[in-house]
């Protein structure tokens, strides 16, 4: 972002006080100057020292729950497990954080901003296509999965998982976006990952069912 950052507490107490009111108002209806009432000692200026603007305020919320999602889960826990398993296991606690958030509601708007969406893409390329890709390797290694190409494996299923299988991005119902998570997984499964299971799939339902029109 190019901003410096300030004290952790800081960026939290202003990120804890603008999701809480973007879930009760609404992100459109909710102004700077709501977020500077219902801070204790922080002016509108230290706020604008942090972020530029309020679509920053809402980016950074996502992204630290798209962090606590998929990056969050506890990686202690997967010790002696399998790549294929522990891809089944972060997935599943992201889908798991969703659904206890409304995160996708509170920030449908400015998922349709191009500005926005590209900064999306850039994570999805920089972040997670390389620590797919990782993970793939490492299964090859393994032998929980079997890619010919891990590189163009990793993109794909990087893409797929955060673009066509996100209502929020790519509309659908809540019957279109589970038949398209099926066939994500029919795909992922004949490039060497069958990473869906019962557990994953059922998850995705509840999801679906809370984010889709």
């Amino acid at each position: 972002m190019g901003r410096k950052k300030a004290p952790d507490n800081t960026i939290q107490q202003i990120l804890d006080v603008s999701q809480k009111l973007f879930m009760e108002k609404g992100y459109e209806n909710t102004t700077v100057q709501d977020i500077v009432d219902h801070l204790d000692g922080l002016s509108r200026g230290a706020i604008y020292h942090h972020f530029k603007s309020k679509d920053e305020i809402i980016e950074a919320i996502t992204n630290r729950m798209y962090h606590d999602g998929f990056y969050g889960y506890d990686a202690k826990s997967e010790q002696g497990k399998k790549a294929l398993e522990k891809l089944q296991n972060r997935l599943l606690h992201a889908y798991r954080q969703h659904n206890d958030q409304d995160i996708f509601l509170m920030s449908s708007s400015l998922l349709r901003n191009p500005k926005y969406l590209a900064s999306q893409f850039s994570e999805i390329i920089n972040d997670v296509v390389p620590w797919v890709k990782a993970l793939i390797e490492e299964g090859n290694k393994d032998g929980s999965m079997q890619v010919k190409n891990p590189e163009v494996a990793a993109q794909m299923f990087g893409l797929l998982l955060n673009t066509w299988c996100i209502p929020a991005v790519y509309p659908g119902d809540p019957q279109q976006m589970i038949e398209r998570f099926t066939l994500f997984g029919e795909q992922a499964a004949c490039m060497g990952v069958p990473f869906l299971n019962e557990k994953l799939m059922h998850e995705y339902q509840k999801y679906a069912e809370k984010y889709s029109k």
